[in-house]
Formats: structure tokens, C-alpha cells, sequence
């Protein structure tokens, strides 16, 4: 879904926003604020799992100095990017904010945690990276051939959007269940 979004941004934000008083120059700086914000979506996740294992740990005094540091760094990045980079400066800031977020918990928890590492050299992260990748090449490949398929805008974007994202999402979940990835697997079974 990430790839999509950063790959589609651009008619993802026509489409939404693009009406009467929201011109061409105000979608295109929308959709690199999108693409900056995106960035940060997966870290963000994996820093509130990393989190929520500090907590679990009951260690409350270490999370609380990661929220108090994570909010300084945020003023800190806010200050620097965004006078010389605006609205960007800022997604980009959002975005970087939880990468630090999950380095702080990283360091912590491995002192609790001995081989931390090893969680993300499953064989399962290596069959999704693949999987994303195919689907990158799938959504760049497709966007083109449906760009402007008819006359008129607002059905071709939805075109231009959900054509890629459902030929990706398909080969996703088929490569996940055919992999035997256990989510999907465990999914199908239901």
C-alpha cells in the first residue's frame, strides 16, 4: 500500500484535491509532501511496536525520555527544515521524527534483548521485500498505459489509480499465499 501511495501520489491528490481553487502547482506540492510523509510510515510502525516492548518491560521512565527526546528532536528538525524548505521541510521532518523514535527504542532494547537483530533476517521479510518490489515494477509499469484512458479527468484518475493498485494488490496476496507467507496463509483459511 506504501509503494502505491508514493508511486500513485500524484493522481491520488489530483483526484482528491485538484477542484476549483487548488491548481496544478498547490496538487504538485501536495503530492511531495505525500511522498515525504510516506517515508515515515513504516518506521512509524516499528517504533510503536519497539515501544509498546518497552513498555512491556515496564520500563516507563525509558519511554517517557524517548517521547521527551523524540519531541526535541522534532522542534529541532522543524527549526532547521522547514524556513528553507516549507511544507516539506515539515512532512520530511514528520517523517524523520520516527525514525529516530525507533533508533532510541533499538538501542534501549537491546541491552534486554540480546540478538534484536535477528527478528528482521526472517525468511518472510526477505518473500514481502521481493513481493514490493515486483509490485513497484507492476504499479510503474501500469500508471503509464492507464494514464488518460477517457475523456473524462475524474474516471481517468480513478483509473490511472485503482488499475495499478489492483493488479499489485493481486499479485501481492497471490505471491504471499503461493510463498506461503503464514499471514496470508493463516487469512485464506478463515
Amino acid at each position: 500500500i506504501i509503494t502505491a501511495v508514493a508511486l500513485l501520489r500524484e493522481p491520488i491528490i489530483a483526484l482528491i484535491y485538484q477542484r476549483g481553487s487548488f491548481s496544478e502547482q498547490d496538487a504538485a506540492m501536495t503530492s511531495i509532501a505525500l511522498l515525504l510523509l510516506v517515508v515515515g510510515l513504516t518506521v512509524n510502525g516499528i517504533s510503536s511496536v519497539l515501544g509498546h516492548a518497552t513498555l512491556a518491560l515496564q520500563e516507563t521512565r525509558a519511554a517517557v525520555a524517548v517521547s521527551i527526546a523524540s519531541q526535541a528532536v522534532a522542534i529541532f528538525l522543524f527549526v532547521m527544515l522547514v524556513p528553507r524548505f516549507s511544507h516539506a521541510g515539515l512532512a520530511l521532518g514528520s517523517s524523520l521524527v520516527p525514525i529516530v523514535i525507533a533508533a532510541l527504542y533499538w538501542l534501549y532494547l537491546s541491552r534486554f534483548i540480546p540478538g534484536m537483530a535477528l527478528v528482521f533476517y526472517h525468511v518472510t521479510y526477505g518473500k514481502m521485500a521481493i513481493l514490493a518490489l515486483i509490485t513497484l515494477v507492476i504499479i510503474s509499469y501500469l500508471r503509464p498505459v492507464t494514464q488518460g484512458l477517457f475523456p473524462s479527468r475524474t474516471l481517468s484518475l480513478i483509473l490511472e489509480i485503482f488499475i495499478p493498485t489492483a493488479a499489485a494488490a493481486i499479485f501481492y496476496a497471490g505471491g504471499a499465499y503461493w510463498w506461503k507467507i503464514p499471514e496470508m496463509v493463516e487469512t485464506v483459511g478463515m
